[in-house]
């Protein structure tokens, strides 16, 4: 268990529990944080400003703090109950956190059912793309030139066989063929000046 939190003015962060999941504060909302209300070492806020302007709109309306920080949402720490321990000797516990953690790289599977406008996708390392897992990570952003691949391997690039069967057995009892999807992938180079929002890799 962690016992201390890395963030700063100017960090990506995301929430890494459901703060406020009517208010959009969910599980793995990105942002940025832009101020930290501290006395002396002790931080008491963090003012994250979100990527959607939908998330945390109840909260900064509330926030007493939207003079200083427009259009963030102060973010406090949260009591999480738990058991250490196993068996009889387990004990109820309790932790004071925030629950922010740092996003400037996060594994395909924290940004499934985002839209980005720039990613990096890392295909190096030790990593083992999963089937369809390329596909989930190429399609986190809106078009072919926010897409930037480091150590692109074609090879990662596979469907899970049952999958594959299952289509081919639907196409065989179709009345025509449908037409063949393009195999070719093209490959990307970052520009020196693209500010790109996430690093993606996969799980190691």
């Amino acid at each position: 268990m962690r016992t201390g939190k890395i963030v700063g003015s100017g960090s990506k962060d995301y929430d890494n529990t459901d703060i406020d999941v009517g208010n959009g504060l969910a599980n793995r909302v990105c942002g940025t944080t832009v101020g930290i209300d501290a006395i002396a070492e002790d931080v008491c806020t963090i003012f994250v400003q979100f990527d959607s302007d939908k998330v945390g709109k109840q909260a900064i309306a509330d926030s007493q703090y939207k003079s200083t920080y427009p259009d963030t949402v102060p973010v406090t720490r949260k009591d999480i109950q738990f058991y250490a321990g196993k068996g009889r000797q387990s004990v109820e516990a309790q932790r004071s956190q925030f629950p922010q953690t740092l996003a400037f790289g996060c594994t395909i599977h924290k940004v499934q059912g985002k839209t980005l406008d720039n990613i990096v996708v890392s295909m190096e390392g030790k990593g083992r793309f999963m089937p369809g897992q390329a596909y989930v990570a190429f399609s986190r952003v809106w078009n072919l030139e926010g897409l930037h691949l480091l150590g692109f391997d074609a090879n990662a690039i596979h469907a899970n066989q049952a999958v594959v069967d299952e289509m081919n057995r639907l196409c065989s009892r179709l009345t025509y063929t449908p037409t063949k999807a393009p195999t070719a992938v093209k490959k990307c180079i970052i520009p020196a000046t693209t500010k790109c929002q996430i690093v993606l890799t996969a799980l190691e």
